[in-house]
């Protein structure tokens, strides 16, 4: 190579160079056709240095066949300065062996000699078949590779043409190069006019709870993100924001494409069409956390906003009110015209109060005939006045349905969510408890409950006997007794009638009355539980002397109008009964005239199922309905017993005197037996007995006492009266 201190020409000492060390035989030839330079393969090819081979004749190198054949061919031509091409020579090395050529010379001039010259170019003959041979097989393992590479992309295509997912391909500056058949179903957009288009433009996604196809609710696309920050596959969940408004829900992913620089980048985008999926979920949501017939959220996702709600105001947001409302006079349209009138008016009393509210408000229907509503931000005081607002509503509110109109009322009650509230369900039961002061003090009114007051500590009283009542009946702490309804006449024959009663063992022994904690089990909605321990208790006692007592005893037990109510709880009798092998002749069940009237069908459903078994009904606290004597006549029932107001002025109250001698009497004429009940004196015993009363029951007549140790003999039971 130049040193850089000579003066050399650089360009003829590369070409030298590159003539060095070529494959194919360079001899350089005067007009004597001396040879004036050699590369490096001719002097390989002949055995000579370059210095041997110079001044020396090419002819002189040839075999002796072939020198004729350059002197009347060959000279001739270069001669006429024209040149030939792949010429069969044949010349001979130093050894002696001979070298089969193929040739081409060329006349041409250099710089530095003015004289034309001769550019012989050889190739050995064997080396040029070889070099044919390998360039045929390059060529053809070429034509394969591309006709595989084809293929693959056909198969590719095709493959991408077919499959369900949406494939667009986006350049690295966010256009569209490709999209397959499913994404141009899936966009709406034809494959000719998507090419080309911004990723935006073809694929706008906005938030899967986004409503509305505004500008302003379109997400930051992911395909951006990947073209900006090459990595991991980016997850692609979206609406697409279509022209015509129709609701379509993509998933997928996104993926980096490497390439050479950022023109040859881009991302590829798998999408799929949720659309059906999404739908059902958000049908199913909505299922689970709506009321159907109104159209509000249900109670559990009510506590589920009033939950993130009252999490706010801890956090030291402003406060929130909850009201608890009751619907007055509901149950009489349900029961007069019907449940279609039922729900229809729920549905109505739902959209006024809707109309009433802010939107910012949240109302539940939280169960029958109670809603709920959460004020958002706002204070006790504005949260009173909006719920007499809603009173004012209600009061003006008509109800019609088939030609008949109704007027409503409502019971509301409000307590404060804020940050001394412990949690949203001591903010519904302080409103529920006010609801309830609002129902005792008259109906139709808005009642706000206080902390630290009379009322906040009677709620107090009343959890704890909740908590008391949950655990007696874990704990199987409830004993059960019995009080004994005598026959006034003792001449007459029959079973020892028995009613059961309740009482609570508290943790220091001491045994309470069910006047305490039943008022709490029918307000927080545990009388079904309390009835199936009473009947599943007394069926299990009895079942060890059944066969004895069927012939000996009767006992009747009260049932609530919640278990009555229930279609669960009646096959939970029959399943009882059926259990222990009692027979159904020795239970009987006391029902109240109120709550028999108030579902009237279930009732002679519930009464009919078991008295199918054996069982007898007595209609209980008599005479103190509206329709008595009207509804007497309809109910199955075998026996009645007068209500204790009744009783306990019979002897000494004209008036009282002649209820229980109109109820008497009808019910003789009507083959019913007749239960005077709270019987406490003689002069009240003697005045039942002149009026023909059958049986009486009070203290007069027995104290209650423990059922096992009154009439089970060999029971465990160390209860006492």
């Amino acid at each position: 190579m130049p040193t850089g201190h000579e003066t050399v020409d650089y360009d003829a000492w590369m070409i030298e160079q590159l003539a060095a060390q070529a494959l194919v035989g360079l001899v350089l030839l005067d007009e004597r056709r001396s040879i004036v330079h050699a590369n490096g393969t001719v002097c390989d090819w002949l055995g000579y240095g370059l210095p041997e081979l110079r001044g020396k004749n090419f002819r002189d190198l040839m075999s002796r066949g072939r020198r004729l054949f350059f002197d009347t061919q060959l000279e001739p031509i270069l001669r006429l300065h024209e040149e030939w091409r792949e010429v069969a020579l044949e010349l001979e090395a130093s050894s002696g062996e001979s070298l089969p050529l193929i040739a081409s010379a060329l006349r041409c001039r250099t710089e530095f000699d003015a004289q034309p010259q001769v550019l012989v170019t050889m190739f050995r003959a064997n080396e040029r078949r070889r070099y044919e041979q390998e360039l045929l097989r390059a060529r053809r393992a070429a034509e394969e590779s591309a006709l595989a590479l084809f293929n693959e992309k056909e198969r590719a295509r095709v493959a991408l043409e077919s499959a369900g997912e949406g494939v667009l391909v986006v350049n690295g500056v966010g256009t569209i190069s490709y999209l397959n058949q499913a994404a141009e179903a899936l966009t709406g957009i034809p494959r000719e006019s998507a090419i080309g288009m911004p990723i935006e433009s073809v694929l706008p996604l906005r938030s899967d709870s986004a409503e509305a196809a505004n500008a302003s609710d379109l997400l930051a696309h992911p395909v951006r993100t990947v073209l900006q920050s090459p990595g991991l596959p980016q997850r692609l969940s979206g609406q697409l924001a279509l022209p015509d408004g129709r609701p379509r829900f993509v998933e997928g992913t996104v993926a980096n494409m490497p390439g050479r620089d950022a023109q040859d980048r881009g991302a590829v985008a798998v999408l799929r069409d949720v659309t059906t999926a999404r739908l059902l979920h958000r049908r199913l949501t909505y299922q689970a956390t709506h009321d159907l017939l109104t159209g509000v959220p249900n109670r559990a996702e009510f506590e589920r906003i009033a939950n993130k709600a009252l999490d706010c105001a801890h956090a030291g947001e402003r406060p929130h009110v909850l009201l608890f409302l009751d619907l007055d006079g509901f149950k009489i349209i349900n029961d007069t015209c019907g449940h279609a009138a039922g729900d229809e008016l729920l549905r109505q009393f739902g959209q006024m109060l809707r109309s009433k509210t802010r939107d910012s408000d949240v109302i539940a229907r939280l169960g029958g005939d109670e809603f709920g509503i959460l004020l958002r931000h706002c204070g006790i005081e504005d949260g009173e006045r909006a719920a007499e607002g809603i009173l004012s509503a209600v009061a003006s509110f008509r109800f019609s349905w088939q030609a008949q109109f109704f007027r409503l009322g409502v019971s509301i009650g409000a307590a404060a969510l804020d940050r001394d509230c412990h949690d949203v369900d001591d903010a519904l039961s302080a409103a529920d408890s006010a609801c309830g002061w609002a129902k005792s003090m008259g109906r139709n009114q808005v009642q706000v409950f206080y902390r630290d007051n009379l009322q906040q500590r009677r709620m107090h009283e009343q959890k704890d006997w909740l908590a008391k009542l949950n655990r007696a009946l874990t704990q199987d702490t409830l004993v059960l007794y019995a009080q004994r309804i005598g026959r006034i006449d003792r001449s007459t024959e029959g079973p020892e009638h028995y009613e059961i009663l309740l009482r609570m063992r508290e943790d220091d022994g001491t045994l309470v009355g069910p006047g305490l904690f039943l008022p709490v089990a029918e307000r927080y909605r545990m009388m079904v539980r309390i009835d199936e321990w009473v009947v599943g208790s007394l069926l299990r006692q009895l079942a060890p002397h059944a066969g004895r007592l069927a012939r000996t005893h009767e006992f009747s037990v009260n049932l609530s109008g919640a278990s009555l109510n229930d279609p669960a709880f009646l096959d939970f009798l029959l399943q009882q009964f059926e259990q222990h092998r009692v027979p159904g002749s020795l239970v009987s069940f006391e029902i109240t005239e109120t709550v028999a009237i108030a579902n009237f069908a279930q009732a002679i459903h519930f009464i009919e199922r078991l008295a199918a078994i054996g069982c007898r009904f007595l209609l209980d606290d008599f005479g103190s309905g509206l329709s008595s004597f009207d509804y007497l006549r309809k109910l199955p029932v075998s026996s009645v017993k007068i209500d204790g107001s009744f009783i306990e002025n019979v002897a000494s109250d004209p008036v009282c005197r002649a209820m229980v001698e109109a109820i008497q009497r009808v019910s003789a004429l009507m083959n019913l037996k007749t239960v005077a009940e709270r019987v406490e004196c003689e002069a009240d015993l003697q005045a039942l007995r002149e009026l023909g009363v059958d049986y009486v029951q009070g203290y007069v007549l027995h104290r209650p006492e423990p059922l096992a140790s009154l009439c089970l003999p060999g029971e465990d039971n160390d209860a006492e009266g």
